[in-house]
C-alpha cells in the first residue's frame, strides 16, 4: 500500500482515529532516556521491585522517522479492518490485532516486518502483544530478507553507489549507516578476511554484526581498495 493512496468510508473513519493516537503520543524533542528512567523508577515504587518491567516500553513517540513508519503501518492497518467489517476503531481488540498480524506472515511477510507492524500497533492501541503469543516467527538472520536475498532491483548498474549496495548486503544494515562505518570499525580473521562489522545505528546505538559468508570476500576487496 502506497503513503499516498486515499483512504474512503469506514477504512477512513478507522484511519483517522489511529491518526490521532499517535498524533497525540508525539513526544518529539523530549528525551526517551529520561522517560524510561521516569517509567522505571515509577514502576519500582508501584510494584517494589522490577519483576515483570519491559525495560524497552515506554510511553510516547520520541523519533520523527519511527512516527512516520507506525502512521503507514496504521493506515495499512485500518484498509484491512474496515475490509474486515471493523465499523469503530474503539471497538477493535487484541484479538483483531493478533489476527492482522498472524496474516501478515502467512502472506508471507517477513519477521521483521510483523516486529515492525507489530510494535506500531502495540503502541497504537496500547496493547502488548507478543510473537510468543501469536506464534510469529521471531526475527533472526537467517530470515533477513531485505538487503540480503538477489531481486531484481539487483541486476540494475548502481555505479559509484555499488560499493555501499555490497556492505549493505552483507551486513543487513541500513545502507545509511555505511557511511559511518570506518576502516577500524571492520573485523577480521586470520587469513585478514572480514567477518564481522560494529556498527552505529539511528539513535547512537552499536552492534556488532556478522558478515555473510557469501560476502566475506568480495567486502574484504571492497574495503581494501578504498585510499
Amino acid at each position: 500500500m502506497s503513503r499516498n493512496e486515499k483512504l474512503s468510508g469506514t477504512a477512513n473513519r478507522i484511519n483517522r482515529a489511529l491518526q490521532h493516537r499517535l498524533s497525540s503520543l508525539s513526544r518529539f524533542g523530549q528525551s526517551k532516556h529520561e522517560a524510561k528512567a521516569a517509567a522505571k523508577e515509577a514502576y519500582l515504587q508501584e510494584h517494589g521491585n522490577l519483576k515483570g518491567y519491559n525495560p524497552s516500553r515506554v510511553e510516547g513517540i520520541y523519533s520523527i522517522r519511527t512516527m512516520e513508519t507506525y502512521r503507514q503501518t496504521a493506515k495499512e492497518f485500518a484498509k484491512w479492518a474496515a475490509n474486515k467489517g471493523c465499523k469503530n476503531a474503539n471497538k477493535i481488540s487484541r484479538e483483531i490485532v493478533g489476527e492482522y498480524l498472524q496474516e501478515r506472515q502467512s502472506n508471507g511477510k517477513s519477521p521483521w516486518t510483523t516486529s515492525k507492524d507489530m510494535a506500531a500497533l502495540n503502541k497504537t492501541f496500547g496493547f502488548g502483544l507478543t510473537k510468543a503469543e501469536l506464534g510469529l516467527q521471531s526475527r533472526n538472520l537467517n530470515t533477513i530478507i531485505r538487503s540480503r536475498n538477489p531481486t531484481e532491483n539487483d541486476k540494475r548498474d548502481f555505479g559509484r553507489d555499488k560499493d555501499q549496495i555490497t556492505f549493505a548486503k552483507a551486513t543487513g544494515c541500513r545502507r545509511q549507516s555505511v557511511t559511518a562505518v570506518r576502516l577500524k570499525n571492520c573485523i577480521r580473521n586470520g587469513d585478514g578476511k572480514i567477518v564481522a562489522v560494529k556498527l552505529t545505528e539511528k539513535g547512537g546505538r552499536e552492534r556488532t554484526v556478522p558478515v555473510l559468508n557469501d560476502y566475506k570476500e568480495r567486502l574484504t576487496e571492497v574495503v581494501d581498495k578504498r585510499p
